[in-house]
């Protein structure tokens, strides 16, 4: 049974993730797991601003759900994050605006999006991994992403977003941000940058 508390919890959390202008308009989708069978998923054509306790759809780990409001098409996506990993509470699934510029470039390089130029991004998300651009809703999309979520915590979608996974709230949105702060770099950089590895050759020198 999942609780009023959980289930404003989720909202709550919704509503930040578009005040931080992280989605826009209907876009994005965010799921928490509720308990061993359930997790509970936004609606699909809801913004996240708009939702309420009554929007939030509760589906088995199987797809099942008796919501009068049809889940997210991406929830085949949620649910196999959820069953590649015991560890993951939180997905977070968001189409921010410099993580989306950095995802449609031509010649983006898929084992590593953006150069790395911060220790701490280094340490917490490393070389981007980027899918190839699968549909969204796809049975293809949902089974890339849980191939390279059972290695790391964050993927971006090629031609389409960022997704996050974490066993908090507070850390899927973190997640979300540093990518977002990263790519945002990458654009005022561009040639002028350096990156982290850059940076300790030269100390090596």
């Amino acid at each position: 049974m999942v609780s009023r508390e959980q289930v404003l919890e989720f909202v709550n959390f919704c509503h930040l993730v578009q005040e931080k202008g992280l989605v826009s308009g209907p876009g994005g989708n965010c799921s928490c797991r509720a308990d061993d069978r359930n997790i509970m998923i936004t609606p699909t054509g809801r913004s996240l601003e708009s939702l309420t306790e009554e929007d939030v759809v509760v589906m088995d780990i199987d797809g099942r759900s008796a919501h009068k409001l049809k889940p997210s098409k991406e929830h085949a996506l949620h649910r196999n994050c959820y069953a590649v990993r015991n560890d993951v509470r939180v997905v977070l699934h968001v189409h921010s605006v410099y993580s989306v510029a950095l995802a449609c470039l031509k010649d983006l390089d898929y084992a590593c999006a953006a150069p790395v130029y911060t220790a701490g991004y280094a340490g917490r998300i490393g070389n981007l991994t980027t899918l190839p651009y699968f549909e969204s809703g796809s049975a293809a999309l949902a089974d890339g992403v849980k191939q390279v979520i059972a290695q790391r915590n964050s993927v971006l979608l090629a031609n389409h977003g960022l997704l996050t996974v974490g066993s908090s709230y507070e850390q899927a949105l973190n997640l979300v941000e540093e990518v977002e702060a990263n790519a945002q770099l990458f654009f005022i950089l561009r040639e002028q940058g350096r990156s982290l590895d850059e940076a300790k050759s030269g100390m090596r020198a």
